[in-house]
């Protein structure tokens, strides 16, 4: 059972970067034709790369202070779900944050400066 939960897991957190992966390369791409826009490529990676170190550090204090508390305690088992719980948050927001600014924001961005809609179908 825990060997499904986690292939399920992987799974999913696999597509979801590969979702990023894949809109950070076609933000780039269309980056690319708009030399105007590298700065503010640059400055929103750089931000979006801060927000993921962020929360990961945050992650890591809560499973490392979790793990301390539940050290001898009667209760130590129902901390494990909760620092998943956590961790999953934690993945959710960092996609759901690059998924905006790579998708809806660049879409926004493009249309701002007059290049319309060039999503690829």
């Amino acid at each position: 059972m825990n060997l499904a939960i986690t292939a399920a897991q992987f799974s999913f957190a696999f597509r979801q970067q590969w979702r990023q992966e894949r809109a950070k390369s076609d933000f780039r791409e269309r980056i690319a034709h708009n030399p105007d826009m590298l700065s503010d490529q640059l400055e929103i990676e750089g931000l979006l790369q801060e927000l993921h170190e962020i929360t990961e550090l945050l992650v890591e204090e809560v499973t490392d202070l979790s793990a301390e508390l539940s050290a001898g305690a009667k209760g130590a088992a129902c901390f494990a779900p909760m620092v998943m719980s956590i961790k999953e948050q934690s993945a959710s927001l960092n996609g759901g944050f690059s998924s905006f600014v790579y998708e809806a924001l660049a879409e926004s961005m493009f249309r701002a400066r007059g290049e319309g809609s060039k999503q690829k179908v």
